[in-house]
């Protein structure tokens, strides 16, 4: 395994010049064409700049790498990359042809110096790390497990990938796995038995790194506001709300907790803008000249427009509408869905991974207020495992889970609609 400083060193980002980082794409390509690897052209958020993004084997599917400068086009030029298969949702590569199995490692919820108490070295110097080898007994071909600094290799795509720095690795060699699914396997059934070993004897719980893959084809809200813009705050906001949405955004890397801390912004404001619409509903009633008061059958229709919950007038459901009907336009909702392109080929055809409930952009007449309020109700559904009769069906959003990774999409959403209530709800900065 190579000494990880000074690689990292040489792969920083500099400025990008155009003509080199073309010149750098036409080689990638290059070599992806020889090697039966897909490859396919986006741009980026200037609109001008054109992206590479190069499809990685990933057992029946595949995993996208975006090429977005120079230095990442030559990091990737500099290494074997087109013998590599990426390992599901993990950290992680499998060479076939070198019986080799690697991914990135992380510790759970420890303090202190890792280097130190697996290998006796201080953090700077990983140069001075010796890994710890360990071999099958009993075997005349045994499959060796060791634990150190990452390969070159692995620095490189998690670079690319995940935009971090590789700091350990577990590195399985002659792996006899030729498929996807069994160098998975391997890596998860040696990882996890090492590991368990290590929190037993030493008390330092590891894990697998899984992939926080960049998500440059999904834009969510781009401010495009500078510092000469600020001025002093004329609004003030609701602590509890703003602590969620604080939580929320703090939240990287764990889209479930994201998703439901933006909800519960949303949540906080359910019983004030429903019981607005449940009088803006008996206001109605009262209006209607045919309406009797001495009549039960007419305080009975009242009673019915209310349906009263614990919190609010009506289910959770019509509330979570009310709230978007009160602080955001369709106009603003639509021009959000359709700012982005990647967005609207998601809500035309990757819907379904996460819910059911579709949004109809190529509809104008739809009404999306009242769509994109079921959508994220039945997310937040998936996400507490909600047993109500109603939603028997939905099955849970697990963490790790490959459609979880697809939820970027409605955090985008669910954020742009936070910003709007917290907007709306917002009052006169008090003295």
């Amino acid at each position: 395994m190579s000494d990880e400083g000074e690689f990292l060193e040489d792969i920083e980002e500099e400025e990008s010049d155009p003509k080199q980082f073309e010149a750098r794409k036409a080689q990638v390509k290059a070599r992806c064409e020889a090697a039966g690897i897909k490859t396919e052209t986006m741009k980026a958020f200037d609109e001008e700049t054109e992206w590479l993004a190069v499809n990685m084997p990933a057992g029946r599917e595949t995993t996208r790498l975006i090429i977005s400068d120079e230095a990442e086009a030559e990091a990737l030029l500099s290494i074997d990359f087109e013998k590599y298969c990426m390992l599901g949702d993990y950290a992680g590569i499998c060479s076939y042809a070198d019986g080799t199995i690697e991914a990135s490692i992380r510790p759970v919820g420890i303090a202190g110096s890792l280097n130190r108490r697996l290998f006796g070295v201080e953090d700077k110097n990983v140069s001075a790390i010796n890994p710890i080898v360990l071999e099958q007994p009993d075997s005349e071909d045994p499959i060796a497990i060791s634990l150190g600094t990452p390969s070159e290799d692995l620095q490189v795509f998690d670079r690319i990938y995940a935009e971090w720095r590789t700091r350990l690795a577990v590195r399985i060699t002659n792996s006899k796995a030729r498929t996807h699914d069994k160098a998975l396997r391997t890596l998860e059934r040696l990882a996890n038995a090492l590991f368990f070993q290590i929190d037993l004897q030493m008390g330092i719980p590891l894990s697998l790194q899984r992939e926080r893959p960049r998500r440059r084809s999904l834009r969510g809200h781009r401010p495009d506001g500078t510092r000469g813009d600020l001025r002093f705050p004329e609004r003030e906001y609701d602590s509890q709300p703003m602590s969620l949405y604080w939580y929320a955004k703090s939240a990287l890397g764990m889209p479930l907790l994201q998703f439901l801390a933006f909800y519960q912004v949303l949540e906080f404001y359910m019983p004030t803008y429903s019981n607005h619409e449940a009088i803006a509903k008996v206001r109605n009633i009262l209006k209607d000249p045919r309406f009797t008061p001495d009549k039960d059958p007419q305080i009975a229709r009242i009673l019915a427009s209310l349906r009263p919950s614990s919190r609010g007038f009506g289910d959770e459901r019509s509330q979570l509408e009310a709230v978007l009907r009160r602080c955001v336009s369709a106009d603003e909702l639509r021009d959000f869905y359709t700012s982005d392109e990647a967005r609207v080929e998601f809500y035309d055809t990757g819907f379904k991974s996460i819910a059911s409930q579709k949004i109809p952009l190529k509809n104008e007449a739809s009404d999306l207020l009242t769509e994109t309020a079921h959508r994220l109700y039945e997310i937040r559904c998936r996400i507490v495992h909600t047993k109500d009769q109603a939603d028997r069906d939905l099955q849970p959003l697990l963490p790790y889970s490959k459609e979880t990774l697809d939820l970027y999409a409605d955090i985008s959403l669910i954020e742009f609609i936070a910003n709007a209530v917290l907007v709306a709800s917002s009052t006169a900065l008090s003295e």
